[in-house]
């Protein structure tokens, strides 16, 4: 199965309570593309700056991903230029591989949405490789959980090139998948779905705050995996 190794910078943080669309989510500033093939072999690799189109860099992001808005509108290019490459790879049976691809997944998301298209939701089948790597890549001091990417850089032994920058953090992504599929992890892409939309769920099924009084299930909203 070929993949896409993603990652994405952009203007701000997200509200996960929220649809990727809604007012005042992040826009996506940065893309960069690793096309793998089945053997997790590199073919290529693509990487943009997008061009403002009514929005701008906050200094919080700025600070983070030294990324501003001068930058980006001398350097970047529309965002329709930049989602015709991505709906592409999905479309053609590309799995994502990103770290944290609740966030990555739903940013391409919200910006399809916003240009009119389809937001490629059940076609985008995806592994995120921070939550597989809980386990398998320890976490500073030996904290249970999901590591950061600066310990998981760490505890690979990778060096650093640009923090916060899309093409560095999705070779540092590439080289997870590569650790974690020499370890036998399981990393079947899949489409997660939030769990009251979910496909396979009984139509007579209780309401999901029932069902998380009864099972103690964490919210949709915590477990991170939502339609919107």
């Amino acid at each position: 199965m070929p993949f896409i190794i993603k990652d994405t910078e952009s203007n701000g943080l997200f509200d996960f309570r929220q649809p990727a669309d809604a007012p005042g989510q992040p826009r996506v500033a940065e893309v960069a593309l690793l096309y793998v093939n089945d053997a997790l072999e590199i073919e290529r690799e693509y990487r943009a700056y997008v061009k403002p189109d009514g929005w701008e860099m906050t200094p919080e992001a700025s600070a983070i991903n030294g990324l501003t808005t001068e930058f980006l509108e001398a350097n970047g290019v529309p965002i329709m230029e930049v989602l015709a490459v991505y709906s592409a790879a999905i479309v053609e049976g590309r799995a994502v591989v990103a770290f944290n691809a609740q966030h990555d997944c739903k940013q391409m998301r919200g910006e399809l949405r916003r240009a009119g298209l389809p937001d490629l939701f059940k076609e985008t089948r995806n592994v995120c490789v921070m939550r597989k790597a809980n386990g398998h890549i320890l976490k500073a001091g030996g904290k249970k959980g999901w590591p950061s990417l600066a310990e998981a850089r760490t505890f690979l032994q990778r060096p650093v090139d640009r923090p916060h920058g899309a093409l560095s953090d999705a070779f540092d992504a590439y080289a997870i998948f590569k650790f974690l599929h020499g370890r036998g992890v399981d990393l079947t892409p899949e489409v997660h779905y939030a769990a009251d939309d979910h496909p396979a769920k009984p139509k007579d099924a209780p309401p999901r705050a029932e069902r998380q009084k009864r099972q103690r299930l964490p919210s949709d909203d915590s477990d991170g995996f939502a339609k919107d």
